[in-house]
């Protein structure tokens, strides 16, 4: 391991060290594999004391061992959320309304409407949405041709965004027309 990278993991421990003596948790420690005399030494000295090794060039780290399974878990969920949050800003990019949003993705009208603002899409879908013109219901009914659309809680987010893309018309266009439709199914229905 290359010099600098290393004295970086043992301040990075000794920070650890110091963040465990603080709170007393000495029990971290000890699963760390400090113990005994080190253990001792460690409760009996002062922050400042602790942080002064990092000034020493010395290596205390003999090896580490890392749960694969669990840093693969933390790094699958990491990347599900970067492409879960990837998803909530196209979506908003392309004008989805905040009542698909939050069914989506669970968020509410103040954190709906700080995204919009981030992305300077809150002025282009300010208002109610207006009505389709028929060239447009069409379009957007040949885009979800093989798509189950009688029930708008079917289709996840990419599945919007795609049609967006296909029909190049805003989600919010998309989602009022498929709105409509289900109303009208389920009144045929009923």
């Amino acid at each position: 391991m290359a010099l600098n990278k290393e004295s970086e993991l043992n301040n990075a421990i000794l920070l650890y060290i110091c963040e465990c003596q603080v709170h007393g948790d000495f029990m971290a420690l000890n699963a760390l594999g400090i113990g005994g005399d080190i253990l001792h030494k460690i409760k009996g000295m002062t922050v400042t004391e602790i942080l002064h090794a990092s000034n020493i060039r010395s290596s205390f780290i003999k090896s580490i061992q890392i749960d694969s399974e669990i840093l693969g878990h933390l790094l699958n969920r990491a990347s599900n959320e970067k492409k879960s949050e990837n998803i909530l800003n196209q979506l908003i990019l392309r004008g989805a309304p905040l009542q698909l949003v939050k069914d989506l993705n669970g968020i509410n009208a103040v954190e709906f409407s700080t995204l919009r603002r981030l992305q300077n899409v809150d002025v282009e879908y300010r208002g109610r949405t207006n009505l389709p013109t028929f060239e447009q219901e069409q379009i957007i009914f040949n885009a979800c041709k093989g798509i189950d659309i009688t029930n708008t809680g079917n289709l996840t987010g990419e599945q919007w965004i795609d049609l967006s893309e296909k029909t190049d018309l805003p989600i919010r266009l998309i989602y009022k027309v498929i709105c409509e439709n289900e109303e009208i199914t389920r009144e045929q229905i009923n």
